[in-house]
């Protein structure tokens, strides 16, 4: 084992580097591209079997505001895509409007090859309230889909601000028989054209980049003792965004908002950086923990 490699449920990966579900994954030519420079594996966007609209995705300063939505790739499109990569490390992000339609969704991306799944139930793009906010509907997903399917699963969630909240999403997940959960999604947001006041890209989206690390590493301490594998998103830039984010509890990061600041090949530049990172120091990644953390506090 390298310095910087980790476990993923049964994956091994090389680095903890993954880029996350968004407009580079869409297709088999993207996801390639994604591989070839440097990603340890690959979330796909967001595949469902309704209609999705985009308005796409802007830089607001320093972060990244989108209106995205799901794949408008058809289910057919995607069974031809994900048949291609039968074997790579590509875990499939999926979302649908009931729990019974998700679970064959499931059903769906893991018989053409899908080895680890992630639920998307927690996207803000079109200004609603995330289905991981409500206990009684993120528990029958979850448990809709745990039921249908035998891999590992990822339950994407949005991360809130209150302590009990985080620790009762994590807590309903993990009571679901899922085994994993990715945080944070985009955080809702309105950004305004400051020629006339209208709303960018016409309407509520999610904001993301660095803004978003000290939140999440807040909520990822909050849920790092439930037992569920964390792979933390949210301002990932420098090799010490991605230790800060192992240290308390992530075992692996995806990255998105990079990639438009610096295109695909930071993902390269960022695993040479964090190598010799800890080269330096002279450590690996998986020594990092959250123990010290915890004895601080206590």
């Amino acid at each position: 084992m390298s310095s910087t490699s980790v476990r993923l449920f049964n994956w091994e990966l090389e680095h903890p580097i993954i880029l996350a579900s968004g407009p580079f994954s869409n297709d088999e030519k993207s996801i390639n591209n994604a591989f070839a420079n440097g990603a340890a594996a690959v979330v796909t966007k967001t595949i469902t079997a309704k209609n999705s609209n985009s308005s796409g995705c802007t830089r607001y300063r320093d972060l990244v505001f989108n209106r995205d939505g799901y794949s408008t790739k058809s289910l057919e499109e995607w069974a031809s895509i994900l048949e291609t990569l039968r074997g790579r490390k590509v875990i499939a992000s999926i979302f649908a409007d009931t729990p019974e339609d998700l679970a064959d969704l499931a059903r769906f991306v893991v018989s053409h090859g899908v080895e680890v799944i992630e639920l998307g139930l927690s996207c803000p793009t079109f200004g609603s309230d995330p289905v991981c906010f409500i206990s009684e509907q993120l528990r029958a997903f979850c448990s809709a889909v745990r039921k249908a399917v035998n891999v590992p699963i990822l339950v994407k969630i949005l991360i809130a601000t209150s302590r009990e909240k985080n620790r009762e999403m994590a807590s309903c997940i993990k009571e679901s028989g899922i085994e994993g959960i990715s945080l944070s999604d985009t955080l809702p947001a309105i950004i305004l054209n400051p020629k006339n006041g209208s709303m960018q890209l016409g309407g509520a989206g999610g904001l993301s980049g660095p803004l978003l690390k000290p939140l999440v590493l807040k909520a990822i301490y909050d849920i790092s003792d439930i037992g569920l594998e964390i792979v933390g998103i949210g301002g990932i830039e420098t090799a010490q965004d991605i230790m800060d984010y192992v240290h308390i509890g992530a075992g692996a990061v995806q990255v998105c908002s990079l990639i438009f600041k610096r295109k695909l090949g930071a993902i390269g530049e960022l695993y040479k950086e964090l190598s010799e990172e800890l080269s330096s120091r002279g450590v690996c990644l998986k020594d990092l923990s959250s123990r010290t953390i915890r004895e601080q506090e206590d």
